[in-house]
């Protein structure tokens, strides 16, 4: 009698722990690509981001050129008129890694496709809002 009460305690462990703590399948999302500029009147911007897997890169500015460099790392060309704030997102197998993805600028151009030093320049990587 006590050997079916320990069997019947463990199965009925076994089935709370199943339905209660298993493992989290991660979240997959868009994250923004924040763009900190010290100028006005951007008009380009090229830059890397990566870090771990992106999925694919998407931007609300009127051009968009990507080229993925591996599963971890894709280069990006956004143009327009271009200015602090979201400038792409990217798309990522688990929106909680944040902290593994990096965005460097390359080159700044200016509206008259001057070249411009990137200093003041970032590219930060977070999540959207109300995620």
């Amino acid at each position: 009698m006590k050997a079916l009460r320990v069997v019947l305690l463990l199965v009925a462990f076994a089935a709370v722990t199943a339905t209660c703590g298993g493992p989290v399948e991660p979240t997959s999302g868009w994250v923004d690509l924040q763009l900190t500029t010290p100028n006005t009147r951007d008009g380009g911007i090229m830059f890397t981001v990566g870090g771990a897997a992106v999925d694919s890169v998407r931007s609300s500015y009127p051009r968009l050129f990507t080229r993925q460099v591996s599963e971890s790392s894709w280069q990006v060309i956004v143009a327009g008129s271009l200015s602090s704030g979201v400038i792409a997102q990217i798309h990522v197998p688990n929106i909680e890694k944040l902290g593994s993805y990096a965005a460097t600028p390359i080159q700044v151009a200016g509206q008259d496709f001057a070249q411009r030093s990137i200093t003041g320049y970032s590219l930060t990587v977070e999540k959207q809002t109300g995620q």
